[in-house]
């Protein structure tokens, strides 16, 4: 599993935020400073770590939202893609 925390930390660095020193991968919204500055909370991600390991992050100041999933959807079965895609749909930031 630190593997797949440490590529959604590359994943939000490659966006031009500053990831979070800590990612929790449960399922819930999470705050954090994009920019570095204590200050700042405006950052927010949100990774679920069962079945296919996928989540989005973002920046609200900046007006980002990404989306991350561990497998592309090519390499996954059309089961995993209709799963994925729903988890997708239900998630409301």
């Amino acid at each position: 599993m630190t593997d797949l925390v440490e590529r959604f930390r590359v994943a939000i660095l490659a966006s031009g935020l500053t990831p979070p020193s800590e990612i929790h991968g449960d399922g819930k919204l999470h705050r954090f400073s994009s920019s570095g500055k204590s200050s700042d909370d405006s950052g927010w991600y949100v990774l679920h770590l069962d079945g296919i390991p996928a989540g989005s992050f973002g920046c609200w100041r900046k007006g980002i939202t990404q989306q991350w999933c561990s497998k592309s959807t090519t390499e996954m079965t059309q089961a995993e893609r209709d799963a994925h895609r729903h988890l997708s749909s239900d998630t409301k930031i």
